[in-house]
């Protein structure tokens, strides 16, 4: 064989193997957990406190109301990334409700604006609960 050649082959060789096992160690695609897959569900640990600031703001304490504000986003962005990560499809009706939900935490919260938010917390509770079965 020509030194060329074996370089070549060296080359080839070399550009096949990344030392890490298949996969790399990195988590699935979007979309891609099978069911019995172990996953951090974002939202779960979220839930509880922002349930309670939601109960808690009919005191009228602007503090209250303050760290509602500061915790919506994240909470609904955890949500959204834990749907996605089960392959969940939302539909145009909850995908509203949502948006809805983020524009009522420009204002104080009326009892309406509580009761949109619960139902993206019921919606969000059974898309997950189905996505977990499979």
């Amino acid at each position: 064989m020509k030194p060329l050649s074996r370089v070549l082959l060296l080359a080839l060789a070399a550009c096949g193997s990344t030392g890490q096992p298949h996969g790399g160690g990195r988590m699935p695609a979007s979309g891609t957990m099978m069911a019995g897959d172990s996953m951090t569900m974002m939202a779960e640990p979220l839930i509880a406190p922002a349930v309670a600031l939601l109960d808690s703001l009919g005191s009228g304490d602007a503090a209250v109301f303050s760290r509602y504000t500061t915790a919506l986003p994240p909470l609904l962005k955890a949500m959204q990334t834990d749907l996605m990560h089960l392959g969940m499809h939302r539909d145009s009706a909850y995908e509203a409700l949502v948006d809805s939900v983020r524009h009522d935490a420009s204002s104080p919260v009326s009892a309406e604006a509580a009761a949109r938010f619960r139902r993206v917390l019921s919606g969000y509770t059974a898309m997950v609960g189905r996505g977990k079965r499979g």
